[in-house]
C-alpha cells in the first residue's frame, strides 16, 4: 500500500488528479481503508463501498514529513 501512496502522490503531483477511488471488497476491508484515510462517497450502506482518498491529503503528509 505505501508503494500505490507513493506512485499516487508522483501523478497526483504532476497531473492535478484530486482523489484516488476504490471499491473496497466488504465492510471491513473499508475500514482498514479509511483508517488510511479513506472517505466514503456515492451510496451509504452497501456491501462493497465506495471509498476516495483526497490527493490533498497525501500531500499534505508528505510535506509534513518531509518526504516532498
Amino acid at each position: 500500500m505505501g508503494a500505490a501512496m507513493d506512485d499516487f502522490y508522483e501523478v497526483a503531483v504532476r497531473s492535478g488528479i484530486f482523489a484516488l477511488t476504490l471499491t473496497a471488497i466488504d465492510k471491513k476491508t473499508a475500514e482498514f481503508y479509511r483508517k488510511l484515510g479513506f472517505i466514503d462517497f456515492g451510496a451509504k450502506d452497501i456491501s462493497q463501498p465506495n471509498l476516495l482518498l483526497p490527493a490533498a491529503s497525501i500531500i499534505e503528509f508528505r510535506q509534513k514529513i518531509g518526504l516532498s
